[in-house]
């Protein structure tokens, strides 16, 4: 809620040169309809679209919060201040403000993002996720089984989408600092909220974005960069197939890093096997590698695990030699997360 108060800079009182290039000459308001008018003015001009309410011509209410010239508050639903911002203008901060709403709705406490790419910014229905907070278990556990249970280590997971349905999530793993957990298939599109409990009591809670599509590729590393954890499959002309990772480890290096891949064959193909979640329903998927277009000859689930999708890419026999190049999938037009492959002769 905005609260107008008295005139900060009338033309007849401090008038700020920055009002007057902007064409805001207005005198100090002498009644409450003239104050109104300003409000409405100012809510047009500022394009507030939350409730304003008017000071009464006594400045009661900003004599009653110390609100000269402006300032936020944050009350809480008992009636109680929960957060007094600086006065500003030019010490009081948005950002603040916004990190004592969360605080007060209790959702810092957790933080959601794609298992595969590590992105904050979206997860989709049926995708596989990780929440990362404290306190989350009372010890560590995992699924014995692709059959996902609710509850490990005395924690659950429940997704209130967008709708107000609420939803048990199947877990994969969790430890006091991390739960990785498969977001309810039937989750609807929209802002949710991730609540972690302990039995019949919730630990603590989280903001979820949930849209329709957001692909992510799992990498070698787990770290959401460099080599794909994915497979290369090479078909002969005759039809037969050998499989190779596409990533080796570099004991200098400490770490996964792309191994050759070899596409001068003139008659076999190469197929590069890409893992990832948030893919399945997506209408299209595209993908270049080193910038040239490659052909996309499945996506979808893959068989074995849930919320794990499977993307075969052909490999471009023009691109022999090229070294380490980029692989950039899109889903819907959206990007997940690139990786990296090296292309041999």
């Amino acid at each position: 809620m905005w609260v107008y108060i008295r005139e900060a800079h009338p033309s007849d009182g401090a008038q700020a040169p920055e009002n007057v290039t902007e064409g805001i000459i207005l005198p100090t308001p002498k009644t409450f309809e003239e104050r109104e008018r300003y409000a409405t003015l100012a809510a047009d001009y500022l394009k507030i679209t939350f409730p304003c309410v008017i000071d009464s011509m006594d400045d009661y209410v900003e004599s009653l919060y110390a609100s000269w010239p402006d300032r936020f508050y944050l009350v809480g639903e008992d009636g109680r201040l929960v957060y007094v911002g600086t006065a500003g203008p030019a010490n009081y901060s948005p950002p603040e403000l916004e990190s004592a709403i969360r605080k007060y709705l209790g959702l810092d406490a957790v933080t959601s993002v794609s298992a595969a790419s590590l992105w904050e910014s979206f997860v989709a229905p049926g995708s596989m996720a990780v929440a990362f907070g404290s306190g989350l278990a009372a010890g560590t556990d995992a699924a014995t089984s692709t059959t996902l249970p609710t509850s490990l280590a005395g924690a659950s997971v429940k997704v209130k989408d967008s709708a107000g349905a609420e939803r048990l999530a199947p877990l994969f793993f969790v430890s006091p600092r991390q739960i990785n957990y498969l977001v309810p298939a039937e989750t609807c599109e929209g802002p949710a909220v991730v609540a972690v409990a302990k039995g019949a009591d919730v630990l603590m809670k989280g903001p979820l974005a949930v849209k329709k599509t957001v692909p992510g590729l799992f990498t070698a590393n787990a770290d959401g960069q460099g080599v794909p954890d994915a497979f290369v499959v090479y078909v002969a002309a005759d039809g037969s197939q050998r499989s190779e990772p596409a990533y080796r480890f570099d004991e200098k290096q400490g770490r996964q890093v792309p191994a050759p891949i070899t596409v001068d064959s003139a008659t076999g193909q190469v197929f590069l096997v890409l893992y990832g979640t948030g893919i399945r329903r997506a209408g299209t998927v595209s993908a270049t590698i080193g910038g040239e277009s490659a052909t996309v000859s499945y996506y979808g689930p893959q068989a074995q695990y849930p919320g794990l999708d499977q993307v075969n890419v052909l490999v471009p026999r023009n691109l022999a030699g090229r070294g380490e190049i980029e692989v950039l999938l899109k889903a819907d037009g959206i990007s997940a997360n690139p990786v990296s492959v090296n292309i041999g002769r």
